[in-house]
């Protein structure tokens, strides 16, 4: 870490407490674990998995455009037909 300090009176404030966040951020240590996952699943349920996250996911896109196509039916016929 390198830390930026100021010899001037007018930053003694932020001065202080960059060294003091210095100071404790020298003390912080990292401890490395490896994330490793027992899995059950076979390949043929990753299959399944992912071929019904593709149909959701198209369902989604399609009710989306027709949500987007009704709101710019909408949007048309307010400046066609004012209130």
């Amino acid at each position: 870490m390198i830390a930026n300090i100021s010899p001037s009176i007018l930053c003694l404030e932020e001065t202080t407490n960059t060294l003091k966040y210095a100071n404790r951020a020298k003390n912080i240590k990292t401890n490395l674990k490896r994330n490793v996952l027992e899995v059950d699943y076979h390949i043929n349920k990753y299959d399944e998995l992912i071929s019904n996250l593709k149909t959701e996911l198209e369902n989604l896109r399609h009710q989306l455009a027709i949500k987007t196509h009704n709101l710019r039916l909408m949007s048309i016929n307010i400046l066609i037909n004012p209130i």
